[in-house]
């Protein structure tokens, strides 16, 4: 039985210090399903975009993220020696992430969401 409870503890604080995922911001994102626009803004504050439907709004939060990647400094093994070529690293740069979260409205309730991007991840 003690056993069990270690492994159930460990497990536990294996969780507790999850890095931002996408399935947790699924999680988020899902649970503003039923609650109101207003209660949105409130949270998440005004929208990018509003778009006017046929049966409501689409709200729709776009966010960006610079990040810096390293660069490689081109070195290879190759057997029992490694190998370095000064063509093959790469210097580091900047590229942006991004993530848009749409939510589908409807009689002043939020019935739907989406999101897309590399930079849907919450904790």
């Amino acid at each position: 039985m003690k056993k069990y409870l270690i492994i159930l503890a460990l497990f536990g604080l294996c969780t507790a210090c999850e890095s931002p995922s996408t399935a947790n911001y699924r999680r988020n994102v899902r649970a503003w399903v039923g609650r109101t626009p207003q209660e949105l803004i409130a949270q998440w504050g005004q929208p990018t975009q509003v778009l006017n439907t046929e049966n409501g709004q689409d709200l729709i939060y776009m966010v960006e993220k610079q990040i810096q990647l390293p660069g490689t400094n081109g070195r290879y093994a190759t057997g029992p020696l490694d190998y370095v070529s000064p063509l093959a690293g790469t210097s580091a740069y900047q590229t942006t992430l991004f993530c848009q979260t749409t939510f589908v409205v409807q009689n002043d309730r939020i019935v739907d969401w989406l999101f897309e991007g590399d930079a849907c991840k919450a904790d």
